[in-house]
C-alpha cells in the first residue's frame, strides 16, 4: 500500500519521492529549512550550503524572511556548494534555503 501525506501545501510523498517544486524529488536527497553557513550581516553576498554539502544546478529554492526570493533577479547559483544575493541580507534578516543534495 502506497502512503499519500498531503499537506498545506500540496505536497504529496508517494513511495519516497516528493511531487512538489515541479517535479519528482528523491526525499533522501532533498534538504528542507537548512541553515546557510554564513550569518547574514548587510555585508556578505555569498552564502555556502551547511556541512559542505552541494545542491544540483536548478534545485536551490532560497527563503529571505520567509519570502522566495527569485533566481537570477534576488539570488545566482554561484557554484554548487554556494549562492550569491543580488544585495546583502540584514543583519536582522533570516536566511533559510531548500535543495536537493547532489
Amino acid at each position: 500500500m502506497t502512503k499519500i501525506v498531503k499537506s498545506n501545501i500540496s505536497t504529496r510523498i508517494v513511495n519516497n519521492k516528493i511531487k512538489s517544486y515541479g517535479g519528482d524529488l528523491d526525499t533522501t536527497k532533498f534538504r528542507p529549512n537548512q541553515i546557510p553557513v554564513e550569518t547574514p550581516d548587510g555585508v556578505i553576498v555569498v552564502f555556502t550550503l551547511p556541512e559542505s554539502e552541494q545542491y544540483v544546478s536548478g534545485k536551490l529554492w532560497v527563503f529571505k524572511d520567509g519570502i522566495k526570493q527569485t533566481k537570477n533577479v534576488d539570488y545566482t547559483e554561484t557554484s554548487s556548494s554556494t549562492f550569491t544575493f543580488t544585495t546583502a541580507p540584514d543583519a536582522d534578516e533570516t536566511v533559510i534555503i531548500d535543495y536537493i543534495k547532489s
